[in-house]
């Protein structure tokens, strides 16, 4: 298969979840729309593949102990 066709495959079907994401804020609710929304947008830029953003979390020892999440973007 060729990368560049999947690749489109993959970004028209996230466009088609944010689509989906809009119609529900419309019909179900706002809360259900936007939480529907940001689910597809963290998916998607959590995706491997090709050039996107992906987001790391990392547990870093603070100075004063304990751990703590942060997130660091690579990319």
């Amino acid at each position: 298969m060729n990368p560049r066709r999947v690749d489109f495959v993959v970004d028209l079907a996230y466009g088609v979840a944010i689509l989906a994401s809009i119609g529900l804020i419309l019909v179900v609710g706002t809360e259900v729309g936007i939480a529907f929304g940001l689910g597809v947008i963290a998916s998607y830029v959590n995706g491997d593949s090709g050039g996107r953003i992906r987001i790391h979390r990392v547990l870093e020892p603070p100075s004063t102990g304990g751990y703590r999440a942060t997130a660091r973007a690579e990319g």
